[in-house]
């Protein structure tokens, strides 16, 4: 038996009481273990339960945030949700008396993180300690190895300031000890949401990687000093050069990240428990799923904690009944499966949540995939649910969270303003969401292991009640759509080379190898050798031949994500080999398409730019791309065409990218809705005379877009593109997209409110 927590429950009211995972006939209370007085967590059988006070076997279901106080916008200057309740409840304990009925009846029987569970008495419930970002916030940056930035997964503290043990346990003691007694407690979550990964894309090397730059004299340095002696012959490695750390085997740098685990987990576990020896610990709530956590960290959790928690925001295909860590990424049961075999205990998903914009929301900001409608939305909570309680190991979820967030935003550091609610700020439920976790919870109280697909091919059962969108037809079908019926307005369409009229698509190339496609309110610009597919991108306001009612608006070229030993690369072409062009009779649309190489310069990068030895920081590979316009439009289709390998080994691809970069050299940002189901995706620049210049695509490959400027000033237009899945491409071989990969190139002028 494994000490543990679970929060009480009522079976009449909708609570997932314990069943076999074959037999529904005992109805959600016939399976028992050991009452103990707490909670905890036992195997009956092949299944992992929680176990309430009194020996009933349970599966947690938690929501976050159930509190009559938040959300507080900065940009308000109050909490919209706070004035609701305080202008139409006679009191706090009437609110609650309400959302404890509500979330009874939906089949939630546990509070989770940031919930007013002093208003909620007996109603089980489990507590964040955060025992550790006030080490990665300190101003004080002995206490830190990375600072926390009043952001989500940006601090981790210093496991090896001197003091280090003394404050975590003087700190466990205070939170714990109050409670130690409390029957409704389920347990405790060490902290949310830590930068394991140390900010890199190489998740094992990250943290080393900060302590490497720290000075001399930080403890964290020493430390790692003092440990490299005794792995290696640090003083040849610092030989090498000053960037000393680079040098390191990455083996080696990985042995330090479990040091730096085993000191986290086994301080912390035992301050915890020092102080409440009646509670399941549930580990730290782990961020970005599984795709950010190193095998070693998680086996390190397994050793010291009672449950493995980890927030989780993945991608469903409503299409295919299946859920993928994301986009185009692996399969979410199979990732589960593999960090259990690692973790070997209990595990819980403790933050998940799916937006719609139907509801007011911008949705701009946040975790999560988006969607267009409720119905979707609902759609999305039950192939999740389903899929998660079809686990064996899956002991609770806690949904993410009780109300939305205000559309202004919460602050500038978290911008939040999403629509992650069960319930919106006037208090109203999402009906179609809160009856599908009312009817899933109700089959999990009845039958603890869901199934989570109805044949081979794994796809999920109908889903009550989701409407799914068409997805339409490619970029391109609606690109020479547009065209033909242009063309059948207006008659024929001739094409002379060199013409540049409205009517005509011309294309010159010059002996230097320098060419020119262009419509009249279009012109691309572009040269062999050159590092962009398309030096310039310009668009006149009205028909005008005239070259110099062009303005320039953009540049383009691609991108590839791939995967190099542990750790992800994004590798721009730099080096345009060829360049073709084509006419389309039928439409007079012109394509001029372009070869570009990689890995003639050194322009890989990760999260922090980092090289280590061995590693094929130099791709050699070629992507090939067409750019097409079309008689009286002002507008550019972009595809991906093909990824060729150039190397000697294979070349692992996450992604494919296409990249409009502005003109100016700091264009504004404009946010758009990330990762949202079947689009449309689009992202824009804000240019200084007014303009916006962006892209948008609706094809079923297309991922969120994400333009940002960083620090540097280096311009990020990133538009992603994917496969069903990561795929592989031999030496020597060329992939094809599966599936039509294409955007629409385009300026939007502003009114004079500066609105589109």
């Amino acid at each position: 038996m494994r000490v543990g927590v679970l929060p009480i429950g009522v079976a009449a009211a909708g609570l997932l009481a314990g069943a076999t995972a074959t037999s529904s006939a005992q109805e959600g209370n016939g399976l028992r273990a050991a009452a103990t007085g707490f909670f905890h967590f036992e195997r009956i059988g092949d299944v992992d339960w929680a176990i309430a006070p009194d020996g009933r076997a349970m599966t947690l279901a938690g929501v976050d945030f159930v509190n009559p106080h938040v959300f507080h916008s900065s940009f308000l200057g109050y909490a919209p949700y706070r004035r609701f309740v305080e202008t139409n409840y006679p009191s706090l304990s009437a609110w609650a008396d309400e959302t404890a009925g509500r979330l009874r009846s939906w089949g939630f029987n546990m509070l989770a993180s940031h919930c007013a569970t002093d208003l909620f008495p007996d109603f089980p419930h489990a507590e964040t300690l955060n025992l550790n970002n006030p080490f990665a916030k300190s101003k004080d940056p002995e206490w830190r190895i990375a600072e926390n930035t009043d952001a989500p997964s940006t601090g981790f503290p210093n496991v090896f300031h001197p003091d280090y043990e003394r404050e975590v346990f003087a700190a466990a003691a205070k939170r714990c000890a109050p409670l130690k007694d409390d029957s409704s407690l389920v347990g405790w979550f060490i902290d949310n949401e830590l930068n394991w990964w140390g900010g890199s894309s190489d998740m094992g090397a990250g943290l080393f990687d900060l302590v490497a730059k720290l000075p001399p004299e930080h403890s964290a340095r020493k430390a790692l000093a003092e440990w490299l002696d005794s792995k290696c012959n640090r003083q040849q490695s610092t030989a090498i050069g000053s960037d000393w750390a680079a040098a390191v085997p990455h083996d080696t740098k990985v042995g330090f990240l479990q040091l730096i685990a085993e000191r986290y987990f086994s301080i912390n576990a035992a301050a915890i428990r020092a102080a409440d020896p009646n509670h399941a610990i549930l580990g730290c709530r782990f961020a970005r799923g599984t795709t950010a956590t190193h095998e070693v960290v998680w086996r390190e959790a397994g050793r010291h904690c009672d449950v493995v928690s980890l927030n989780c925001y993945p991608w469903c295909d409503l299409d295919r009944g299946v859920v993928l860590t994301d986009q185009g990424g692996l399969p979410l049961l199979d990732e589960l499966r593999r960090v259990h075999d690692w973790c070997g205990r209990p595990m819980m998903v403790t933050e998940w949540s799916f937006p719609a914009l139907d509801t007011g929301r911008p949705c701009l900001h946040g975790a999560g995939q988006r969607f267009h409608t409720q119905s979707e939305r609902a759609a999305a909570v039950e192939l999740f649910a389903r899929t998660l309680l079809s686990e064996p190991y899956i002991v609770g979820h806690d949904w993410f969270m009780w109300v939305d967030q205000p559309a202004a935003g919460l602050r500038p550091a978290l911008p939040e303003d999403s629509n992650y609610g069960l319930v919106s700020e006037r208090g109203e439920p999402y009906a179609l969401v809160t009856e599908t976790f009312a009817r899933v919870h109700a089959e999990a109280s009845r039958e603890r292991r869901l199934p989570a697909c109805d044949d081979a091919a794994g796809r999920m059962p109908a889903l009550p009640g989701a409407i799914l969108r068409d997805g339409g037809s490619s970029e391109r079908e609606r690109f020479f759509a547009a065209a033909r019926a242009a063309c059948s307005k207006s008659g024929a369409v001739c094409s002379v080379p060199g013409a540049e009229a409205p009517g005509i698509v011309g294309f010159r190339q010059s002996a230097d190898g320098s060419w020119t496609l262009s419509n009249g309110l279009v012109r691309l610009c572009g040269r062999i050798g050159g590092s962009f597919m398309a030096d310039e991108i310009a668009f006149c306001p009205v028909a005008d031949a005239e070259a110099s009612a062009y303005r320039p608006a953009g540049r383009f070229r691609t991108l590839l994500q791939r995967l190099d030993e542990t750790r992800r690369l994004w590798t721009d072409t730099d080096c345009v080999t060829d360049v073709s062009f084509t006419l389309d009779d039928a439409t007079g649309v012109g394509s001029v398409t372009i070869r570009a190489v990689a890995g003639t310069a050194d322009n890989s990068r990760g999260r922090e730019s980092t090289r280590r030895a061995g590693s094929q920081s130099q791709a050699a590979f070629a992507m090939t791309a067409s750019l097409s316009i079309a008689p009286g439009r002002n507008d550019v289709l972009a595809e991906i065409v093909s990824a060729e390998n150039l190397s000697d080994r294979p070349l692992f691809v996450e992604r494919v990218f296409m990249r409009p970069f502005a003109v100016c050299d700091r264009p504004d940002e404009i946010p758009s809705v990330p990762k949202l189901w079947r689009g449309p995706h689009e992202g824009w620049w804000s240019l200084p005379d007014g303009r916006r210049f962006g892209m948008v695509s609706r094809d079923r490959a297309s991922c969120s877009c994400r333009f940002y400027v960083g620090r540097g000033g280096e311009q990020h237009p990133d538009a992603p593109f994917v496969e069903d899945g990561p795929f592989e491409i031999a030496p020597g071989a060329t992939w094809t997209p599966s599936s039509p990969m294409g955007a629409v190139l385009a300026t939007i002028e502003k009114d004079s409110d500066g609105n589109r």
